[in-house]
């Protein structure tokens, strides 16, 4: 994607943006992975979180 980007504007962006986009991009897949785990267990052991607080 950022290649493309890259492409689009004929030149490279900077280093300190790139580093921000992957560890916005790292946070993101992490909290999505996260969310399908919390939705895989609710989904599979519903007596339990029925009981959480």
């Amino acid at each position: 994607m950022l290649l493309f980007v890259e492409s689009l504007m004929r030149r490279d962006i900077s280093m300190p943006i790139k580093e921000r986009i992957y560890q916005a991009a790292f946070v993101f897949l992490v909290l999505f992975a996260v969310m399908v785990i919390y939705n895989d267990l609710v989904k599979t052991l519903p007596g339990v979180m029925q009981r959480l607080p």
